[in-house]
């Protein structure tokens, strides 16, 4: 067994981690908030968090308390919720739970970079849902501005 990890190392295997654990440092798992704009194309000016356009949402959110993403998914993967509780509505990237405990190579430094590249066609669909939470005020303003 010792030798069989010495051989290991000594070959230059990648050191491996939980995809969850890193995933959570990434600042991909559990709510973030969703940060409203002001957004004006020819077709909708309006004050929203959420813009449709060919079956898709954009939306921005909070990876970490001082920086914003703004990232496009198509609508199918969106899934609202109504609660009362939240002042601010959140985001949450809900993740195949298999996909999510496997162990994998430690990502690199530009993989942590774009959290877009997690929403690429050959990544999305580890996705299983985008869980946004909001109070039932929110939701009736955000939806009526994006059927106008």
């Amino acid at each position: 067994l010792v030798a069989s990890a010495i051989l290991f190392v000594g070959c230059g295997g990648q050191p491996e981690r939980p995809r969850k654990d890193q995933m959570q440092e990434i600042g991909f798992l559990g709510q973030r908030v969703l940060h409203r704009i002001i957004q004006t194309d020819e077709r909708m000016p309006s004050r929203v968090f959420l813009n449709i356009g060919l079956q898709r949402l954009q939306f921005y959110w909070g990876r970490t308390s001082g920086e914003y993403v703004s990232t496009v998914l198509p609508c199918s993967s969106f899934r609202f919720v109504i609660d009362e509780s939240k002042a601010v509505p959140t985001v949450e990237f809900i993740f195949d739970e298999d996909w999510l405990n496997l162990n994998r190579a430690v990502y690199t430094e530009s993989q942590k970079s774009n959290p877009n590249l997690w929403f690429e066609p050959q990544n999305v669909g580890n996705l299983s849902v985008v869980l946004v939470r909001m109070s039932q005020k929110d939701f009736e303003r955000e939806t009526d501005l994006l059927v106008r």
